[in-house]
């Protein structure tokens, strides 16, 4: 698997079926160490955004939040709200 480089200031969002907790690459099929991983944003509030919206649209979607260096900044769980990880 060939990592995903994200640019300084931009996030990346993963997802996992919550219901399994296998992970889903960008396309939302099952992560099978091909394909992206990560959608990439350019602004935290974009991404952020995207994530509500996949959220809502499927409650069987989990979604994470991460920064350029790979640091987890938050975890959004279907009918849970926001959840802050360190």
């Amino acid at each position: 698997m060939k990592k995903q480089i994200l640019k300084q200031h931009q996030f990346g969002v993963g997802h996992v079926e919550y219901s399994t907790g296998n992970v889903l690459g960008a396309d939302l099929a099952l992560f099978t160490g091909s394909g992206n991983l990560l959608l990439i944003f350019d602004s935290e509030s974009e991404a952020d955004n995207y994530m509500k919206q996949a959220v809502r649209r499927d409650s069987d979607i989990e979604c994470w939040l991460q920064d350029s260096s790979g640091k987890h900044i938050r975890t959004l769980e279907p009918n849970k709200g926001r959840k802050r990880r360190a």
